[in-house]
């Protein structure tokens, strides 16, 4: 089976997108640095999000796998093997991925300056550049799964009661009729 990006709509496409940039941003880029000053010059750290956040991190890697897995079957042509469009399970844990790095950017720790052993120093701390292209890519990931549900013509109330059918039990078998009669038995009176 060939592998085509014709294949792909706008909706995979920037799906795809936006995954590739949340994975550059979350391997390579700084999301989180700081910034020391002193007399003697000036001292800087970094770390990227893979490295800074270690309990968000497997779920923006299970997003990121998600989309290139649901690309790949799609511009082979393979069909989904899910009862729920892949979209919509890409697009709620895209949706959970931006939410847990607008959470990061709001809840930064900041800065501060002083005076140690008589030497003025500065120290700055903060978010940086990955952080805000790591919620870009997330971002494009959600709109790209809501363009390719709407393509198809899916609702959101139709994929809400698509995923509560796959993942309901079976309701229990109603037994409202009384058992049969055993063998060299009368039935009772009135059944």
């Amino acid at each position: 089976m060939s592998v085509a990006i014709a294949r792909l709509g706008r909706g995979e496409r920037l799906q795809g997108a936006g995954a590739l940039v949340l994975f550059v941003s979350l391997f390579f880029l700084p999301w989180w640095g700081i910034t020391t000053t002193t007399p003697d010059g000036t001292l800087g750290s970094s770390a990227n999000g893979w490295h800074m956040f270690v309990d968000s991190r497997w779920l923006w890697l299970a997003t990121i796998v998600g989309v290139a897995v649901h690309l790949v079957r799609r511009a082979s042509g393979r069909p989904p093997a899910w009862s729920v469009p892949p979209a919509a399970v890409i697009g709620a844990a895209a949706s959970l991925s931006s939410v847990l790095i607008l959470y990061r950017i709001l809840d930064h720790r900041g800065g501060s300056t002083g005076e140690l052993l008589g030497f003025g120093y500065t120290a700055s701390a903060g978010i940086k550049v990955g952080i805000w292209l790591a919620l870009a890519g997330a971002l494009a990931i959600v709109c790209g799964a809501y363009l390719e549900l709407a393509g198809e013509g899916v609702r959101i109330d139709g994929v809400r009661s698509r995923v509560s059918a796959a993942v309901a039990p079976p309701a229990p078998a109603r037994d409202d009729a009384a058992p049969p009669p055993q063998a060299g038995r009368e039935a009772p009176p009135g059944g």
